[in-house]
């Protein structure tokens, strides 16, 4: 290696790194690699190091080049599911100033070298025997696997072959393909007249390596028409079963019927490991048996003849021994046998023996000489586990070790194997943590589905009602309904209860849009469902009503069930991740990540960030630092706690960015919950790597029925490719029919044609593969986590370099699963302290009541039986016999249901705990929002930890907002308009409205008083933005309405200046506007009412909602409403000021209260409260 040069800078020599076992290492010739077995100085770990040496030419860069991306391929493929048991991981690519080097880890030497070094007696060389030959299949299987994973890919090996195979020889199945042999083709492991590499690559070509290296394994080669026959010169050939060589001959000369593929030969090759377990059954043979110095045979005998073989005439015990056995036997297998370290039992009418097999000098157990441990009376011990078999063959008693290991040499292929007799049909797995990681995720999903079922409302159509040409159905809840049993048994309310829950009390604003149908099941035809909206809320004859505006004429009579009409889409996105998470069986390493992040870290050998000439990183704060630092060390998955106005999209951003620069060809899935998230993260994404000069990179955004189409979206990514392929100079020299198809199928993607249920099967096929082939080319695929396209891209078993989730603590385990599924590095951005996922409490609260629980997975069955049909809900309730295994599944569900929540929160913990600790998360500070406003959110809902950057506040007091206030608005970053708490005016006018759903006509009013008194500065670069916010759907129509009318009127001039933030206009609600930001932000509490607590309260007393509303702002946060009304709320439940669910209410109003005494350099207060009279003093407006 070397040990430097002059003239240049020096790389540090190989051999500072590694210590090189055995022999001196040997050097490498150009494009012909040397393995070494080192030991690795920086872990102590020993590990395999090949080595290719440079050729001292301008040819080296161009190697370099291929050699580092084929490494980031190979470690790409590494992540895929059960890589990491039958494919040898590649650590890292190293080099010096000779040599390209790929570290691997060690998983034992190649099996050509195996073969040679093993005894005579080792299973590698006895392969005529049953074991062996299980043992081998067992291991060949291993390697259909592997291969499957690398086509899986798109790659082709190249040279499967006995040098590529490693394994430590062991008695347990451990091949391993080399996974450098494919993934570095720069030459040969051999030296020179060694075999060369086929030139011709292919899957074929794979599979019929792999016929060849089994083959060879057996003593036999394979003819060129795929036949079997012993090579020349080997004695000890063995006889190939009519399976082994079928398998053998399919997968060297393939007929047009054969399924070269993974599955499809894992199925075959388990067969053959069933019919080689059962061919010592059918075989002629015989079992060798002797007998251990103190198995107690002598005392045995003695008792069994009542005296007449004494206890030291061994060779009489032995006569009597064969006697008996000769007599019948049988022999029991213990359930879940284990040939390597299991005991089997021989059975006669007199005896028990107890077997074990015999070890050989390395201590390698074999089954083809048994030793009886233990040798006693059955006696009254007539009662024996395990399966039994009857011995239909003879067995030869040996008198020593020695003297049956001499009978086996004579014997030869005839000494039966006992634990090949042994074979058992496969018993169901046993409970391992991917199986508990599977069943949790499922156990949530299906609980979710049936809190899902349990929201179709039976209802009764009292009248129908026809006024000014509209026509409206008055419904109540049905009494005395079916539902309202079910759904108590499991904490869930009635019907009653919940229509009044969402039409009169604060949750009436979650309401969509809702239809009547026929069907109240999940998973039922909903064609004839019919739309209806809320009208009015009132009383009908005396009774509770709801007034439901429909369009067409309705029948009143039959069953009618309210329900949402999402409930479709639901549907679909719970069958798609019942699917994905009945994959989880084949990726243990997404599974070990889930049950325990931690057990899973490991180091990631990516250069760390901030090196030499990196300058964008010293212009980063420090948490952001940190967290650049952490993810590029950490693999499989790193968490970012993101807090409103850290820069959560700017360090996704420069995380694209950064692998962009490092490899062009790379592949990222960006994903979140929802659209509004991935819509802004998108346009920043698109600005970052336009500005940074990525030519060619395909960005395309999932198509979603329920949301614009935009220019990356994938149909229309895919239009403008066909497109340009049509015009293209190739297409102009192509066979005239395939123009013809293109420039068809072209005009039907731009829409110029039939489209949707007029277009041609075969042309919407064509059009939904090129949308497929535009998704796997993409070189970002931006989607939601529920959509279709991720679900078929896992079950095409598609790999990205990184996969980005925002948003991930909006998303249930079930939701996480698809995505985090499609990459082996993982980053997820989101905070916990916002709005969790829908409906994570009542979930939550399910869980956790283990009685409940168990009522849940009973009505499972009858609720969700057209939905769940792959075997889910038996299997749920099968445990749900074992209260046992079903807390245990319940505990885990409970952790998964919010995963990120549960990792950050845990490795916090762990960290306060243990100064060592290494984390998997860090959590980023304020940049985005003003000082005072940061200092709200911290104290209210961060427990004052979360710091602002230092930037930023240094440019509160520097830069002026992108905005001007006029007077009397103060100018200060919070301003309170202070509505009167309604208990204080006397007044019997309630300030709040509450029919049909909750307003407030005087904070209509102070908006737009706020409204007038803003406009944009002039000069900004770009307008500055704006929202206006409220926790209530009416609110937001009535501002709305407001707005629009005074827009149109003229009477708003200053918004002209202005960015709307809010999709589709100026107003939102808080729930939709999570992940968005505005310069501007007025917030519409709604809330002001003579009573105190939570029902007072509505949605003001979420933290987490209350979290979002106050940090969407970054320059300016106007609150309108009353903070009396929280104080006296909060107040008349802890009177005394005790902490409670309603203390972050109470840190707001005091965090205000001591902004309103500090001021900036200027003398501007950080905060100020106003009255609403105040703004409608007569001043200059815009």
């Amino acid at each position: 290696m070397a040990k430097g040069q002059t003239g240049k800078k020096s790389l540090p020599s190989l051999e500072e790194r590694f210590e090189f076992l055995g022999s001196a290492p040997v050097r490498g010739e150009p494009m012909h690699a040397v393995r070494h077995e080192v030991v690795d100085r920086t872990c102590g770990r020993e590990r395999s190091l090949k080595l290719w040496r440079k050729t001292g030419t301008p040819v080296d860069e161009e190697l370099r080049q291929l050699w580092v991306r084929e490494v980031r391929q190979v470690q790409r493929v590494a992540a895929c599911g059960g890589a990491g048991e039958v494919i040898a991981e590649v650590l890292e690519a190293v080099e010096d100033d000779e040599e390209f080097g790929v570290l691997v880890e060690h998983a034992g030497q190649a099996l050509s070298e195996r073969r040679l070094r093993v005894n005579p007696q080792h299973w590698l060389r006895n392969l005529h025997a049953v074991r062996p030959r299980g043992i081998l299949w067992r291991n060949v299987r291993r390697l259909v696997q592997a291969l499957g994973i690398v086509h899986a890919q798109g790659l082709v090996h190249g040279r499967v072959s006995a040098d590529s195979v490693m394994t430590e020889g062991s008695d347990e199945p451990d091949f391993k393909l080399a996974a450098f042999e494919w993934s570095l083709r720069l030459g040969d492991d051999v030296g020179p007249g060694g075999p060369a590499r086929d030139d011709r690559y292919s899957f074929e070509g794979d599979w019929r390596a792999l016929a060849s290296l089994v083959a060879e394994c057996l003593g036999h080669e394979v003819s060129p028409t795929g036949q079997t026959r012993p090579k020349a010169g080997q004695d000890t050939a063995c006889h190939l079963s009519v399976a082994e060589a079928t398998f053998v001959r399919t997968l060297a000369r393939p007929r047009r019927s054969d399924d070269l593929d993974a599955a499809s030969l894992t199925r075959s090759v388990d067969e053959i490991i069933l019919g080689v377990g059962k061919g010592s059954e059918a075989r002629a043979g015989t079992f060798l048996l002797c007998f251990s110095n103190n198995s107690g045979l002598d005392e045995a005998v003695f008792d069994a003849t009542e005296g007449r073989i004494a206890v030291d005439e061994y060779r009489d015990q032995l006569e009597w021994v064969r006697a008996d056995l000769d007599g019948g036997a049988r022999l029991v297998v213990p359930r879940g046998f284990e040939p390597s370290s299991g005991r089997l039992r021989l059975v006669t009418t007199e005896m028990s023996y107890t077997l074990a097999p015999l070890l050989l000098g390395d201590g390698a157990p074999e089954w083809d000489v048994a030793i009886c441990r233990t040798a006693r009376r059955r006696g009254d011990d007539s009662n024996v586990s395990g399966e039994e078999r009857v011995l239909g063959h003879p067995v030869e008693v040996a008198p020593s070790a020695k003297a049956a290991a001499d009978a086996r040499a004579r014997l030869g292929p005839d000494a039966l194997d006992w634990s090949g007799f042994a074979h058992t049909e496969s018993a169901p797995a046993s409970d391992d943590r991917t199986t508990l990681v599977r069943r949790s995720l499922a156990l949530v999903q299906i609980v979710e589905a049936l809190v899902r079922a349990f929201e179709t409302y039976p209802v009764e159509i009292l009248d129908i009602e026809v006024a000014g040409g509209r026509r409206f159905l008055v419904l109540r809840a049905l009494p005395d309904n079916d539902r309202d049993g079910f759904a108590r048994r499991i904490g869930l309310a009635d019907t009653a209860r919940t229509l009044r829950r969402l039409f009169e009390d604060d949750q009436r604003d979650l309401v969509g849009r809702w239809c009547l149908s026929r069907s109240n099941a999940l998973g039922a035809r909903r064609k004839d469902d019919i739309p209806v909206s809320l009208h009015k809320v009132d009383r009908h004859e005396g009774r509770r009503a709801y007034w439901f505006e429909v369009d067409d004429p309705v029948d009143a009579g039959g069953r009618w069930f309210l329900r949402l009409e999402r409930d479709a889409g639901t549907e679909g996105q719970i069958r798609r991740r019942l699917k994905v998470i009945r994959d989880l069986d084949a990726r243990v390493d997404l599974a070990g990540m889930l049950d325990d992040p931690w057990r899973a870290r490991r180091s990631s050998r990516d250069a760390p960030p901030g090196g030499e000439g990196d300058e964008r990183y010293g212009e980063l704060d420090q948490s952001k630092q940190a967290a650049l630092t952490g993810l590029s060390a950490t693999l499989p998955s790193y968490s970012v706690v993101g807090p409103p106005g850290v820069g959560k999209t700017f360090l996704v951003t420069e995380v694209v960015r950064r692998r962009f620069e490092a490899e062009r060809s790379s592949r990222l899935l960006v994903t979140a919950q929802g659209h509004d998230a991935l819509d802004h993260l998108q346009r920043e994404l698109l600005d970052a790597l336009k500005g940074e000069g990525f030519p060619n990179l395909i960005v395309v955004r999932s198509t979603a029925l329920d949301r614009p189409e935009s220019a990356e979206d994938v149909r229309r990514t895919g239009s403008e490719l066909l497109e340009a392929l049509a015009t293209s100079p190739l297409m102009a020299d192509a066979p005239g029919p395939l123009q013809d198809r293109v420039a068809g199928l072209s005009g039907l993607a731009a829409g110029r044609g039939p489209a949707g249920a007029d277009l041609a099967k075969e042309d919407g096929a064509a059009l939904n593969a090129l949308s497929s082939l535009v998704l796997d080319a993409a070189n970002v695929v931006i989607s939601t986590a529920n959509s279709p396209d991720l679900a078929r891209l896992v079950e095409a078993r598609e790999q990205f370099d990184w996969v980005i989730v925002e948003e991930a603590a909006k998303a249930t385990g079930p939701e996480l699963v698809a995505p985090l599924m499609l990459s082996g590095r993982r980053l997820m951005i989101g905070d916990h302290h916002q709005l969790p996922p829908f409906d994570a409490e009542r979930l939550r609260a399910i869980l956790l009541d283990h009685d409940v629980l168990t009522q849940a997975v009973g009505l499972a069955g009858q609720h969700l039986g057209q939905l769940v049909r792959d075997g889910e809900v038996e299997e749920m309730q099968s445990l749900a016999q074992d209260p046992v295994k079903l807390r245990q599944v319940g505990n885990m569900a409970l952790r998964l249901l919010e995963p990120f929540r549960t990792f950050v929160v845990e490795d916090e913990r762990r960290a306060q705990g243990n100064p060592a600790h290494r984390r998997i998360s860090s959590e980023l500070t304020l940049r985005r929002m003003d000082p005072a406003i940061g200092e709200v959110v911290s104290k209210a809902f961060y427990d004052g930890k979360l710091e602002t950057e230092p930037k930023r506040i240094e440019a509160s007091e520097a830069e002026s907002p992108p905005f001007e206030v006029l007077a009397p608005l103060p100018k200060s970053p919070i301003v309170v308009v202070e509505f009167e708490h309604l208990s204080r005016t006397g007044s019997p006018k309630p300030a709040e409205r509450d029919r049909p759903r909750f307003h407030n006509p005087g904070e209509v009013d102070s908006v737009i008083d706020v409204l007038r008194r803003i406009r944009a500065r002039p000069g900004s670069e770009k307008p500055p933005t704006l929202v206006v916010l409220s926790f209530y759907n009416a609110q937001v129509d009535k501002l709305s309405e407001r707005i629009d009318a005074e827009v149109a009127n003229g009477r708003l001039p200053g918004l002209a200046g202005f960015e709307r933030k809010a999709s589709g206009g100026w107003v939102s609600t808080v729930d939709g506007f999570q992940g968005s930001e505005a310069d501007l932000v007025i917030l519409s509490l709604v809330r002001n009412n003579p009573g105190t607590g939570a029902s007072a309260l509505g949605f003001l007393r979420d933290e987490r909602r209350m979290n979002v509303a106050l940090s969407r702002a970054k320059w300016k946060l106007v609150v309108v409403g009353s903070l009396g009304f929280l104080r006296e709320a909060v107040r008349g439940v802890a009177p005394d000021g005790a902490a409670g669910d309603l203390t972050f209410l109470t840190r707001v109003d005091a965090t205000i209260k001591d902004l309103m005494k500090r001021r900036r350099s200027d003398g501007t207060p950080k905060a100020t409260i106003v009255g609403p009279e105040t703004l409608q003093e007569r001043g200059p407006t815009c």
